[in-house]
């Protein structure tokens, strides 16, 4: 009986919890998410699952519980949820006055939904509610022994939940990715575009294999994920704009020095100008001074002849 909990298995990157998020948001469903402190204990969680017991079985309000392999800092958490998801209940969550408060809470309500007026049936109602209301979805990895250990020492994490192993993107989703991304680049071309959506979907995959070989070889892992391929778009997003703002500058740039030069040129043709009309007025006047200096060098002969007389 799922109940609506899942058990997601993906390497880190896989969209796991995106996905979760989504789906609660199609639900209109809350997430709830731990808030993991260096002093985050078992304690903290017990209050964190008592909040929620509160929210999904006392105020009757959808909620999604959000937990993934990180977040797990004591496997002492994974007996609450085992326990939970088995049975519903969780020994010792709350105290017999906190009990007898919820009781008394849910009396009315639980008598008009046909139980009966007895501590065990009340009770019973408010675990069948939580449990309609509350949802447990946990995002665990692949890697390594953790989930083949996790199986054998909390079954109902595995027998309780509705299993969705996230496996690569085939390329035609990698291309269709990448072609969704590229729209918003209005000035490539449209060949060009599909020539880089063909060109990163490949690469995406080359690596794949790549990796493959390399895990024969070292003995070591590398994961490509849906994650990676992502910011393999982001990185060429990144470089593309960069290079293109450079691009108008040194754009802006040119047409700033050819308007510059434009304007050089123009007030050189206005200096050439009046150069030529200067020059003009120099060559009518020296005319003028060499005649008049021929006149006076005519008349200085004359005078001098006339003083030898």
């Amino acid at each position: 009986m799922y109940l609506g909990n899942a058990l997601l298995i993906g390497v880190g990157g896989s969209g796991k919890q995106s996905l979760a998020r989504l789906a609660a948001f199609i639900s209109s469903i809350d997430v709830f998410q731990i808030a993991i402190k260096p002093n985050y204990g078992v304690n903290d969680f017990k209050t964190d699952l008592n909040n929620l017991y509160r929210r999904a079985g006392l105020k009757g309000l959808a909620c999604m519980f959000l937990l993934s392999d990180g977040q797990i800092t004591d496997e002492q958490f994974l007996v609450f949820i085992n326990d939970y998801l088995s049975s519903g209940e969780i020994f010792r969550l709350f105290t017999d006055d906190e009990i007898d408060e919820i009781i008394q809470s849910l009396r009315s309500e639980a008598k008009s939904q046909g139980y009966n007026d007895t501590h065990e049936s009340i009770w019973k109602y408010f675990i069948d509610k939580v449990r309609r209301n509350l949802k447990i979805v946990l995002c665990f990895s692949p890697v390594g022994n953790i989930l083949r250990v996790r199986a054998r020492r909390f079954p109902a994490i595995f027998n309780s939940t509705m299993i969705d192993w996230f496996h690569p993107w085939p390329r035609e989703a990698l291309y269709s990715v990448v072609t969704r991304f590229l729209d918003k680049f209005i000035s490539i071309d449209n060949n060009l575009r599909v020539n880089i959506a063909n060109f990163m979907a490949d690469t995406h995959l080359d690596v794949k294999q790549v990796s493959t070989q390399y895990l024969l070889n070292e003995r070591r892992s590398y994961y490509t994920t849906p994650k990676t391929f992502l910011e393999f778009i982001k990185l060429f997003q990144f470089i593309y704009e960069n290079k293109k703002m450079k691009i108008e500058q040194e754009i802006v740039r040119l047409l700033s020095g050819l308007e510059k030069l434009s304007s050089i040129s123009a007030q050189t043709a206005i200096l050439q100008e009046d150069l030529k009309v200067s020059t003009e007025e120099v060559n009518s006047k020296a005319e003028k001074a060499e005649a008049a200096l021929k006149i006076v060098t005519a008349e200085a002969d004359k005078v001098a002849k006339e003083k030898v007389r």
